[in-house]
């Protein structure tokens, strides 16, 4: 797997590594559907990114974001105040 000229991508190459690397099963599967997400998109759909697009720098916002089980499990329960900001 390479970049194209007619591919946006910026390190395609490195996804798999990426994906392989995180231990938690459940962030693991959430970033596979994240990286299958956009390539299907990009398949069904005639937009392109306005500019080439980091595909690791998007896996590691994803991580960040989603590194906490209770983040993930507060999504899918609907219970939303496990990781809102605080008032202030």
């Amino acid at each position: 797997m390479s970049n194209t000229t007619e591919t946006p991508w910026l390190r395609y190459d490195e996804i798999a590594h990426f994906i392989d690397s995180v231990e938690d099963a459940r962030l693991r599967a959430f970033l596979s559907y994240g990286i299958t997400t956009i390539m299907m998109r990009r398949g069904l759909s005639d937009k392109e990114p306005a500019a080439p697009f980091d595909l690791i720098y998007f896996l590691e916002v994803l991580r960040a974001m989603f590194a906490r089980r209770e983040v993930l499990e507060g999504i899918v329960s609907g219970d939303f105040e496990k990781f809102a900001w605080p008032d202030e």
